[in-house]
């Protein structure tokens, strides 16, 4: 093979083995033309790569290698123009305006009040904790001591040993009778002291009257002056009989005073002993449920242990609490929440009970967490053997205040943070301004100047709705 037949050696290549070039030489100038020496040798290389190809081309070989490939180009060529040529025209259809089908409901201006939902619990209007009255041995419980039990009032629950009380009433009837006794003896006494105090009182007259003459006597000297001073003596000794007497009388009355106290104290003892007697059998005060039941046979209880807790069956009541703006709600239509009708639902399983309740007070304070005021309805329940317990969860139903001349739409109607609704007015949505002024569960109270009575709103919520889409109005479906 010559020289001429090799590719042509870039003339700026490096050699090999020639140095690489130093880092601070100034790099060469690229704006200066090569030298004409230089051009002549690259036409020349040029010159003899072309010659080169077109003398493979006249090869048999490079036709066998590349007519394959041409063959291939030539007939997917020819299947491209016969398509073109038989092919019919597409041409580029209209699409036409997409007419919506959706709800409408008639715009109906009226009074409306609202029922306002919340959710509360039962809790017990009045409980108490069950004791024992006086302390023993418990030997005896009743089957209604239980936990959950239903009690009725004057059902008795358990029965602590009597024997001690037994004796100490015996004791104080004993106490009572002997006292008594004394007193009548005391009084007796008495009566008997006045008596010898009116037969002192006479004999004290006779010997009076016994001075009065001998003193007569002794003037005209019939009896000698110590006949006189004897008569004399018997009367002073007979004064001092009948005061002493006398004075005997009132130390029997202030005897029998004491006494008559010390019979007093013991009469009440023994009602004090009847009673502890009574109360070794412990009752239900009232109606309700039983819970914390920790009282069983065998068991030493005093007045302080707890025997179980008793809720009243008639007093429950539910505590449910309300925002400041539902507070202020109720309260804007004038009315007093106290004795307002409530109405309770509470949902067991797919079954929902229903209870008549009324508001009877507030809570005490205003609750830290919520801001919300609690308030509290007594239930109606009917009977003491309601499935209903205090810690039940329910919702409550309150009449909320009274709205005049509003509409009543479905949230769904609303648009754009409740700023407006649409209405179909000749097949096209226009939009009107609304302002929300209440509730009323799932469904909104509006108020508006730009919607009269009568007009079809769109209840149907769909991403395209918009000032002047085209829609047609299908037969309402929603709740009223």
């Amino acid at each position: 093979m010559s020289r001429q037949d090799d590719p042509p050696r870039r003339q700026d290549a490096p050699r090999q083995d020639e140095p690489p070039p130093r880092q601070d030489a100034p790099p060469p100038r690229q704006d200066a033309p090569p030298p004409p020496l230089l051009q002549k040798a690259a036409r020349f290389l040029e010159k003899a790569k072309s010659l080169k190809i077109a003398k493979e081309m006249r090869s048999k070989d490079f036709w066998a290698g590349r007519g394959l490939a041409l063959a291939i180009l030539a007939g997917g060529m020819a299947i491209a123009l016969l398509l073109l040529l038989t092919g019919r025209s597409v041409r580029p259809q209209e699409v036409a305006e997409r007419s919506w089908l959706v709800e409408t409901q008639r715009a109906v201006f009226a009074d409306v009040r609202p029922s306002l939902r919340v959710f509360g619990q039962v809790v017990a209007g009045r409980q108490i904790a069950l004791r024992a009255l006086v302390q023993g041995k418990i030997v005896e419980t009743w089957t209604g001591l239980r936990e959950g039990s239903i009690v009725r009032q004057g059902e008795p629950l358990l029965r602590i040993d009597p024997f001690p009380y037994q004796l100490a009433l015996a004791e104080a009837r004993a106490s009572l009778a002997e006292a008594r006794a004394r007193l009548k003896e005391m009084e007796a006494r008495k009566e008997q002291d006045k008596i010898m105090l009116t037969r002192a009182k006479e004999q004290l007259e006779i010997r009076r009257r016994d001075v009065s003459r001998s003193q007569r006597l002794a003037k005209d000297g019939n009896i000698s002056e110590q006949a006189l001073d004897n008569r004399q003596l018997a009367f002073s000794q007979q004064a001092q009989a009948a005061a002493q007497a006398e004075s005997e009388i009132q130390v029997q009355t202030a005897k029998i005073e004491q006494q008559r106290a010390v019979v007093e104290r013991l009469d009440a003892a023994l009602s004090q002993r009847q009673r502890d007697l009574e109360n070794v059998l412990l009752t239900a005060p009232f109606d309700g449920f039983l819970r914390d039941v920790k009282a069983g046979t065998g068991r030493f209880v005093s007045p302080n242990d707890p025997i179980a807790t008793l809720m009243d069956a008639h007093a429950l009541e539910v505590r449910f609490n309300l925002s400041e703006k539902q507070f202020g709600e109720l309260l804007a239509g004038g009315k007093r929440l106290k004795g307002q009708i409530a109405r309770v639902g509470w949902r067991i399983g797919a079954e929902t009970l229903f209870f008549d309740a009324t508001i009877a007070r507030s809570g005490a304070r205003i609750s830290s967490q919520t801001g919300g005021i609690d308030l509290f309805a007594t239930l109606q329940v009917p009977t003491v053997e309601t499935p209903l317990r205090p810690g039940a969860f329910v919702e409550v139903e309150l009449p909320d205040r009274l709205y005049k001349d509003v509409l009543r739409l479905p949230e769904r109607a609303l648009y754009q943070e409740a700023s407006h609704v649409y209405v179909l007015i000749g097949g096209r949505l226009k939009r009107r301004a609304v302002r929300l002024v209440g509730r009323d569960g799932r469904h909104a109270l509006l108020k508006s100047k730009e919607i009269l009575s009568g007009d079809e709103i769109l209840t149907t919520r769909f991403p395209e709705a918009g000032e002047g889409v085209k829609a047609q109005s299908v037969p309402f479906s929603g709740s009223k």
